[in-house]
């Protein structure tokens, strides 16, 4: 059962029990009332027949007496009345009397070998009726006769009738009014709680924006205790996500630089433990792959150890430079839009080799000059664009767009590297600036350049991101776009 419909049968049902009770015990009071006044009238009236009869002078005629009982049934509730004189013998009455003579004569032969007035309740003509048989004594106290009436009972009915119609009428009015004030009432006092009720299944399924409002000072104070319960709620699953952002990436941060510091003791044991014979290694190549007396299938293989160990030295360089970032000069400036089209430049003989068109789009009429050193913004673009040639081994497209942006108010100078590669996945984009980490670790890659160049930008106050490119579009692969604070 609802609430509503308890606070309401609470309220309706001792009413209803209450006009129950009273109509019941009322009723009952009520007849007994009628009754006994019913039968106060019906004494007074034979007493005054009693006395009425004694005064009759002894001639008086049978027909004179029929008369006066006639003329006082129609003038009062009286159904009927009959006399007897002192033997108990019928003298006259009225017509009903006489219908009933033999109901009559034996009650009233009781009552003279009684020698005791009678009340009886009889039913005349189906209706009920109360009558009394009154002895009349004359003052020398010597029986004489007696005198019989009969009262009429229906008026008692009708009477009980219409005061329970009236009663009935009346609870009815009383209980439809209560009804209404205790349905309105509930509807009140349930209202609030309902709205609780919902406000607490939204929070429990997670919707912490939840605000109730309730009425009374009670409800308000309660109301206003949830509110300020779900506000909690709410800034504390806040605070909560925050923590374990940061968390996530204080970790991804720490994981970065455990990397960072096992490449630096690795690039420090391979710059001890092979750089100096590596060094003597390429010395010697190259000095004998000059000398004039060597052949050329030697000296053919003496220029590939020389570029070997060259190569071996461009990867020693790349692990120091990861480990052991050199100093940031503070007066050193570049213009990235000129280290951009060195690197193009410089890059030309490996995109024709690679059949990659590259393009460069440097914003005119724009100060493009960073705080960096142009020899590391030259290597975070080369290592940029040297990653999108190699991702496209069978040709295709290389863009690079340097401008200048507004940052929340402050300027900064922005540089975007586009290839038609494959791209990086969602999975993978969170790794690509991992060392180590490379989709081409089976073809010649190392996994340092994107480290190397996300360790640059950060060391000089930028960022780096990347991004997938559009879709269908020539320039569909990865898309690196490096911010750096412009120089003031």
């Amino acid at each position: 059962m609802r609430l509503v419909d308890r606070y309401w049968l609470m309220f309706t049902a001792p009413l209803v029990v209450c006009l129950g009770v009273y109509g019941v015990l009322g009723a009952s009071f009520h007849r007994q009332e009628l009754l006994a006044e019913a039968e106060t009238e019906v004494r007074e009236t034979a007493t005054l027949l009693g006395e009425a009869v004694t005064t009759l002078p002894a001639d008086v005629e049978i027909d004179e007496l029929h008369a006066l009982a006639e003329r006082l049934t129609h003038d009062t509730r009286v159904l009927g009345i009959g006399i007897y004189d002192s033997d108990g013998r019928w003298v006259g009455g009225s017509r009903v009397a006489r219908s009933h003579r033999a109901s009559l004569d034996r009650i009233v032969r009781d009552a003279f070998r009684a020698r005791l007035d009678r009340r009886e309740m009889l039913a005349f003509g189906g209706r009920e009726a109360l009558m009394r048989v009154e002895l009349v004594r004359p003052s020398q106290a010597t029986l004489v006769g007696a005198v019989v009436v009969i009262r009429d009972l229906q008026y008692v009915r009708d009477a009980l009738r219409a005061w329970v119609s009236q009663l009935a009428a009346v609870s009815g009015v009383l209980t439809l009014v209560m009804a209404l004030l205790a349905a309105r009432l509930a509807r009140a006092m349930t209202e609030p709680v309902e709205q609780l009720i919902d406000g607490v299944t939204r929070v429990a399924a997670g919707d912490l924006e939840t605000v109730v409002s309730t009425g009374g000072d009670e409800m308000r104070r309660l109301g206003d205790a949830f509110n300020a319960l779900t506000r909690s709620l709410k800034g504390a699953r806040e605070r909560l996500s925050d923590e374990e952002i940061a968390r996530a990436t204080l970790e991804a941060e720490l994981h970065h630089a455990q990397m960072l510091a096992v490449a630096g003791q690795v690039a420090a044991t391979l710059g001890h433990e092979i750089g100096s014979p590596l060094n003597v290694i390429l010395g010697r190549a190259r000095v004998a792959a000059e000398r004039e007396d060597v052949p050329d299938d030697l000296r053919a293989s003496l220029q590939s150890i020389a570029t070997q160990c060259e190569r071996i030295i461009k990867v020693m360089s790349q692990f120091l430079s990861l480990a052991r970032p050199s100093p940031r000069g503070g007066a050193d400036r570049s213009d990235l839009g000129a280290v951009a089209r060195e690197v193009i430049g410089f890059l030309g003989q490996e995109c024709r080799r690679a059949n990659v068109r590259a393009t460069l789009v440097v914003a005119a009429g724009e100060e493009l000059t960073v705080e960096a050193p142009h020899d590391r913004m030259f290597q975070v673009l080369f290592n940029l664009c040297l990653n999108g040639v190699q991702a496209q081994p069978g040709g295709g497209r290389l863009e690079v767009y340097v401008h200048r942006i507004d940052e929340g108010g402050r300027p900064m100078v922005c540089a975007t590297v586009r290839d038609g590669g494959p791209g990086v996945g969602d999975g993978i984009q969170g790794k690509v600036f991992d060392p180590f980490f490379s989709t081409r670790l089976g073809t010649g890659g190392t996994g340092l350049g994107l480290a190397v160049v996300a360790g640059l930008v950060k060391e000089l106050g930028g960022r780096v991101v990347v991004a997938q490119g559009e879709a269908g579009s020539e320039l569909s692969g990865a898309a690196f776009t490096v911010w750096l604070p412009a120089a003031p």
